[in-house]
């Protein structure tokens, strides 16, 4: 018996958020920019315990040395930032996840700083350095500076600049606007500049709308931006980095010398970053100093002040009482990250997801988890294949390889007019991140129902998006086959299996012409999924054959799952032709009714998964015996039929 296999629509399958975890290589690069947030904050510190408190207390015994270039670590930090909000926000999946994220890295941490510090310092601190209760209490805010109190330690500066820089960003994430950040990149710099000319001319400029809009530091977390956009190959490379050479513009243009070299040095050093050169900043000791450093950063100005200051007043030369003051600050850092910010930030976050809410989860979560931790599918977030694979992938991709429809031989229509050479952007992030969206929507439903397949078949595979899923989920498959009609697909699809580290002798990929048999046993494999094909299989009787197929490669027991678009909807989901699904041409898809697929399938115990998902919507409870009939509204039709 012979079936029409058909290859993946790239336009049926929706963009995803995140996908299933992240791979040595991602990770390693997220460890250099740990790494580099540690080295920072320990610059930070010698800046202030030399430098800074030379300046404001004076040391009792000259140092004959300082450390100035440590104040800029501050800037660096916006930078990182910039990188690591974007990408959390560019893998989440509600606002609602990234304020808990946010919440959980910040907060915890900071307020048993703060009331630590207020406990040294009432102890053993100088008399300017004991807040009221009022300043004490603002401070609890994070926005203390623009209520009009001072930050109880001199470094809370910083965090009021992060907590506005995250509310602009979600306010655009809220808007679904993050696509254009280009343009919004480009109004924060003109921006800038008018609030640096209005200082130079003597012109009012709103002090809420400098602070607001961040205009002080804006060019340093746009940076980060443009380099998260050049590392996950969002938007066009060129203008990329032509807003990259207009932001260190703008820095030169509006502030003082100095914040131009700084900005210089710190393109560089995140040029070095995406290239691969700052791989030795893996060393344990810098991935120290990254684990400790928002810990460090919080503790350690007005304790080692007040520390310095005493030590100093009892004989100890200032040398030794900068190396006590540094070693008490690293002592309670690591506590501080061990007892609270790490337990704390697990604990707020599964607490969010037993509550039924997505995975709150960043970049510090899969390190404080100790990697990536295990969705209901066995996956978690991140999609990120390794070099050099990943970027063999982009270059199949933007040759076409996930261009190609197929439709009948004989039967090709207008809609069918084949690659035409152009991948924009948004079309390659969609396969860029297709593993995590069928992680969620097909891996899930499918393990809470099936349990274990050794054996798993994936027809139409496309890039492989839906084959790695399956073959990296908790369905803990030995076996895992991908076909498809198109050979560059087939290529891509081996790309990304290798850059997600799946050994290819368990996960495979075959080129199948449409319309040939399946080269397979019968009741050869425990699971089969067919996304999106069954639509460009041009006849009923084509259709009954694919499906017959399928059944015939599955074994009794075996499930096969089915994805298809509902014919139900007034514009047929890839061609866009009004009644496209009711109004049959030759070439173009076409989707079948709930009924006719049940025929297809006669003899198998079928269940709806999406009259399922409607039933457990948390809203529609009371409703649940409507499901059947409410899910006929759905894009799409998901079945999974076992054959008995």
């Amino acid at each position: 018996m012979s079936g029409q296999v058909g290859a993946v629509p790239t336009e049926a399958r929706g963009r995803a958020g995140a996908a299933p975890r992240r791979q040595a290589g991602e990770r390693g690069r997220l460890e250099e920019l740990d790494a580099l947030r540690g080295l920072a904050a320990l610059g930070v510190v010698l800046f202030h315990y030399t430098t800074f408190y030379q300046g404001q207390h004076g040391h009792l015994q000259p140092l004959g040395f300082g450390f100035p270039a440590g104040n800029y670590g501050v800037h660096l930090f916006f930078l990182i930032s910039g990188f690591v909000i974007f990408m959390t926000l560019d893998r989440a999946r509600s606002a609602g996840d990234f304020m808990v994220s946010r919440f959980s890295r910040l907060f915890p941490a900071y307020w048993t700083a703060l009331g630590l510090t207020a406990l040294v310092v009432y102890a053993i601190g100088m008399p300017a350095q004991r807040p009221g209760l009022a300043t004490l209490a603002a401070n609890t805010t994070m926005l203390q500076e623009i209520l009009g109190f001072e930050d109880v330690d001199g470094s809370y500066w910083t965090l009021q600049v992060e907590l506005f820089f995250y509310a602009q960003m979600l306010f655009w994430f809220a808007l679904r606007q993050l696509h254009r950040m280009p343009w919004i990149i480009a109004g924060w710099l003109l921006l800038t500049l008018a609030y640096a000319l209005s200082l130079r001319q003597g012109w009012h400029f709103s002090y809420t709308s400098r602070v607001l809009l961040n205009l002080l530091y804006i060019p340093f977390f746009a940076l980060g931006i443009l380099f998260y956009r050049l590392h996950a190959s969002r938007g066009s490379r060129a203008v990329n980095i032509a807003l990259i050479l207009a932001s260190l513009a703008t820095i030169g243009l509006a502030y003082e010398p100095v914040h131009f070299a700084v900005g210089l040095v710190c393109t560089v050093v995140f040029a070095l970053f995406l290239g691969g050169g700052l791989h030795w900043l893996r060393h344990r000791l810098f991935l120290f100093l990254g684990g400790i450093s928002y810990s460090l950063y919080l503790l350690h100005q007005a304790i080692g002040f007040a520390m310095i200051h005493r030590l100093e007043r009892q004989g100890v030369h200032s040398l030794a009482a900068i190396a006590l003051a540094l070693g008490a600050a690293l002592c309670l850092a690591t506590l501080l990250n061990r007892w609270v910010e790490r337990p704390a930030m697990r604990a707020i976050r599964q607490r969010w997801q037993a509550r039924g809410h997505g995975r709150a989860g960043t970049e510090e979560q899969a390190r404080a988890d100790g990697g990536a931790t295990a969705a209901a599918a066995g996956l978690a977030q991140g999609d990120m294949m390794r070099e050099p694979h990943r970027t063999r992938f982009i270059e199949l991709i933007r040759r076409g390889a996930a261009a190609r429809d197929i439709h009948d031989s004989d039967g090709a229509g207008d809609y069918d007019r084949g690659f035409d050479g152009k991948v924009s952007d948004r079309f390659l992030e969609r396969e860029l991140t297709r593993v995590g969206m069928h992680a969620r929507s097909l891996c899930a439903p499918l393990v809470a129902r099936v349990g274990r397949a050794p054996r798993i078949l994936d027809i139409g595979c496309g890039t492989g998006g839906t084959t790695v899923a399956l073959a990296m989920s908790a369905l803990a498959a030995d076996e895992v086959v991908g076909i498809d009609a198109s050979r560059e697909a087939i290529a891509a699809a081996a790309e990304r299996a290798l850059g997600h580290d799946l050994d290819p002798a368990r996960v495979r990929f075959l080129h199948v012409e449409a319309g040939e048999p399946l080269p397979f046993p019968d009741g050869h494999f425990d699971l089969v999924t067919c996304v999106s094909v069954l639509e460009f299989i041009g006849s009923a009787d084509a259709r009954r054959a694919f499906i017959a197929e399928m059944l015939r490669v599955t074994r009794r027991g075996g499930h096969v799952y089915l994805a298809t678009p509902s014919p139900l909807r007034l514009r047929e989901h890839h061609s866009r032709r009004l009644l496209g699904d009711w109004r049959r041409h030759r070439g173009y898809p076409w989707s079948s009714t709930a009924s006719s697929l049940r025929r297809m399938f006669d003899g198998c115990r079928i269940e709806s998964l999406s009259a399922d998902r409607l039933r457990r919507h948390p809203r529609l409870r009371r409703v649940g015996w409507a499901a059947p009939v409410l899910s006929w509204a759905l894009p799409w039709q998901r079945i999974l039929a076992r054959k008995d």
